[in-house]
């Protein structure tokens, strides 16, 4: 009866194992808890800025079950003693995320633009495999790829999601690129197409919200 057994479990384990055919929820990879904060350095070797983005930590709840979470996105002069740098606010961005309905952004503020999206531009569904894309807004993402993120803190960072936006239109040089989250920990990786360069995440902190 043992070696029957046995030979039962080495034969399951010579057996091809399963392909993920459930997708991945997108949700996990865009968490919006707590108090955060993610600084990224620039691949432009002639900048001297970096690009730091802070969580607003009060989240808005919807009676969908849905909540906004609103993001600062400003460049800070990477030389405090760098005279002729200067920071500046780059935009806002307010950020949807539901189990049910995906990541979306809702709001987009900016210098020079003021936009409520009438339909929220949809970067992940609730649910996708590599290859899928999702389109709204005159927007479409695609779900280009899992692959080792930009930068390597850990061993689990070799599951980037890297999902690249195309579109048009108002506020598009604000959204359109390229961008690499990590599960639990959001975008670690981003180059929109008005970028010199990716930007990659060189710090980040974060606290439990009370």
């Amino acid at each position: 009866m043992r070696i029957a057994l046995g030979l039962l479990v080495l034969m399951s384990a010579c057996e091809p194992q399963p392909v993920r055919v459930s997708g991945w929820q997108m949700e996990n990879f865009f968490p919006f808890d707590g108090a955060r904060t993610w600084e990224f350095t620039s691949d432009d070797v002639e900048s001297r800025h970096l690009l730091i983005a802070t969580l607003d930590p009060e989240a808005v709840n919807l009676e969908d079950g849905s909540s906004l979470h609103e993001i600062s996105y400003d460049l800070e002069c990477a030389d405090v003693n760098d005279t002729e740098c200067e920071d500046a606010w780059v935009r806002s961005l307010t950020w949807s995320t539901s189990r049910t309905d995906g990541v979306k952004i809702t709001e987009l503020h900016g210098p020079d633009i003021d936009l409520v999206f009438d339909e929220p531009v949809l970067i992940a569904g609730d649910e996708m495999t590599v290859g899928d894309s999702v389109t709204s807004a005159g927007f479409t993402s695609t779900f280009e790829s899992i692959e080792p993120c930009p930068v390597l803190w850990t061993d689990d960072w070799d599951t980037c999601a890297h999902m690249v936006v195309t579109g048009s239109g108002p506020g598009s040089e604000d959204i359109v690129g390229d961008y690499w989250a990590v599960s639990n920990f959001n975008v670690v990786g981003l180059k929109l197409e008005s970028d010199a360069a990716q930007w990659r995440l060189s710090d980040a902190t974060f606290a439990q919200a009370r």
